[in-house]
């Protein structure tokens, strides 16, 4: 695995099935019966722990006999993770990790997008979620002509019969952006698609 999540990598849910057991192992002794919900520590620091502290007390898992060490519980992980991965049916990413686009009104389902093949990860440049994640993303180039290119998920009109409804959404998808009309006057706008014009009455 190359550490990407791409969207049809087939390797990124078992990493992420992984991690989630690692955490539980690792962190057992801090769950108990009036303290179920706990925020796990990040996995950057649990990856800390596991390389700078391998027989830290809290790598003892409680459902053992045997002392527990990093090792030992990332071998464990790694075997529960499996199981689950085997009983997945297709372990593309985008079909584990499942991205929809609803529209404001939550009622309204055949206005959103749902089951969409997208990477990412929370944790990446592209911080992508099964409902959140990086809607506008814009490139600027900071030199004396201004330049920019961007993207969002959807459309310039709200009007669902339009084209122009979700027409963007796919280049969002992939990552792709189109170079923005951005100027300084109205005479450099390049291809304008319309014109509009004023006049001012004198009575």
């Amino acid at each position: 695995w190359d550490g990407f999540y791409h969207a049809d990598c087939q390797n990124s849910p078992l990493a992420e099935l992984r991690k989630e057991d690692l955490q539980a192992l690792i962190y057992d002794q801090l769950v108990d019966a009036d303290n179920k919900d706990i925020e796990y520590p990040s996995p950057w620091q649990t990856a800390r722990l596991i390389r700078d502290q391998p027989g830290h007390i809290i790598m003892d898992h409680k459902g053992t006999p045997e002392k527990d060490t990093a090792a030992s519980l990332v071998n464990q992980a790694l075997e529960t993770a499996l199981a689950k991965y085997n009983e997945i049916e297709d372990p593309r990413w985008s079909n584990y990790r499942k991205v929809r686009i609803t529209h404001i009104v939550s009622d309204l389902k055949p206005f959103g997008h749902y089951d969409l093949p997208v990477g990412g990860t929370a944790a990446a440049p592209n911080a992508q979620q099964d409902t959140k994640g990086p809607s506008w993303r814009f490139v600027d180039e900071l030199d004396d002509k201004l330049e920019a290119w961007g993207v969002y998920p959807g459309g310039q009109n709200g009007n669902p019969g339009s084209h122009y409804y979700d027409n963007l959404l796919p280049k969002w998808q992939t990552g792709e952006y189109y170079r923005l009309s951005l100027s300084h006057s109205p005479d450099e706008i390049e291809s304008p698609l319309f014109i509009m014009t004023t006049t001012t009455s004198h009575e």
